[in-house]
């Protein structure tokens, strides 16, 4: 059962803890003020500090559109910061904007993210229980 961490206009982030999941939904497309960035690392640090080792992350950004340098900033710190407090994988729903989804992977390639694509939630959810369920056998 998912647990809400914080919905706001831009985004919705959650965490499943009974599959010690994230999910981070994109809600709107421009992202202007500063204090929407500071919010969303406030919030996403909350989020991986609720986590146990080899938590997952599953990333709709269906409707994620091209972002400032200050938020794909923002991002690989966030990255960084999953890295070092138990990430094991991430799945993501890819945006319809190819610029979008250019920024997305420039970010994961600098911090060397595990993250796979998808096209629906549902192919990312079973596909990250697969990984969870193929690392519990190791």
């Amino acid at each position: 059962m998912k647990t809400e961490i914080n919905v706001t206009e831009f985004y919705s982030l959650s965490a499943d803890y009974s599959k010690n999941r994230i999910y981070y939904i994109h809600l709107k497309a421009k992202w202007r003020n500063d204090a929407i960035f500071e919010q969303f690392r406030s919030d996403w640090i909350k989020a991986v500090d609720s986590m146990q080792k080899n938590f997952t992350v599953l990333a709709d950004l269906k409707l994620m559109q091209p972002m400032p340098n200050k938020f794909q900033k923002i991002m690989e710190e966030l990255q960084q910061y999953q890295l070092e407090n138990g990430f094991l994988y991430s799945a993501s729903v890819i945006s319809a904007d190819d610029i979008a989804v250019l920024q997305v992977q420039r970010t994961v390639n600098r911090t060397e993210l595990s993250v796979k694509h998808f096209n629906t939630e549902e192919q990312a959810e079973d596909f990250l229980d697969e990984i969870v369920e193929n690392s519990n056998q190791e």
